[in-house]
């Protein structure tokens, strides 16, 4: 099988100049992602990246009850939208569809506009990302950096065994497991808790490195 950027897991990571002026963004995968520094507590979380996942032939798109809110704590809030930011960019690139209302689940501004036009990016490549087999999730292991009353940061160990496929054929185009450490920083927007940043920390071998990663 091909390797290739646009397939499996990316990360599109929007780093900060001084004066907080996003600079470009680069889209790479885990097999070739430079490692970046962790997010803290005074970072500003305006420049925001996804974690870009796959999906399964048409899956549910995520409901009322995965979505934030609906009378649970802030914790277990924010764990279930991370974990919905991922089925939510898979779900959106099977096929690719720039108009596809779960982004508003998981994005807003510049990061909602992103994931469109990344969306509009693929199905013009004829590429999509699906489950290897039914939903499942990617997240093998995750934990509390941060947890303030209008932003958290989460460790969070990805495996990535979803795969690249060509759209008028079906053919596999990408079918490594790749695996990474990152960290993930939330904003509690209007809507909601809302994924603001998203860093690949570490490339990782086998699951048992997430025991190990953080």
């Amino acid at each position: 099988m091909r390797a290739t950027a646009s397939g499996l897991l990316t990360v599109i990571l929007s780093a900060t100049a001084c004066g907080n002026a996003a600079t470009d963004i680069a889209e790479v995968s885990l097999a070739n992602a430079p490692a970046n520094a962790p997010i803290t507590s005074t970072e500003a979380p305006a420049a925001t990246s996804t974690v870009t996942t796959t999906a399964e032939s048409p899956t549910p798109t995520p409901t009322a009850a995965e979505a934030p809110g609906n009378d649970r704590s802030a914790e277990d809030e924010i764990r279930a939208v991370t974990d919905l930011s991922l089925h939510a960019l898979v779900e959106g690139m099977n096929p690719p569809n720039p108009d596809h209302d779960v982004w508003a689940l998981v994005a807003v501004g510049e990061r909602l506009e992103s994931f469109r036009a990344r969306a509009a990016q693929k199905l013009a490549a004829g590429e999509g990302n699906r489950y290897r087999n039914e939903r499942h999730s990617l997240i093998a292991r995750a934990e509390f950096l941060l947890l303030e009353d209008t932003r958290a940061v989460i460790d969070m160990c990805v495996v990535d065994d979803t795969l690249l496929y060509d759209l008028t054929t079906g053919e596999i185009l990408d079918d490594e497991i790749r695996l990474g450490h990152f960290q993930v920083a939330l904003d509690l927007t209007d809507a909601g808790w809302r994924v603001a940043r998203a860093l690949l920390i570490n490339r990782l071998e086998t699951e048992d490195e997430c025991d190990s990663a953080f």
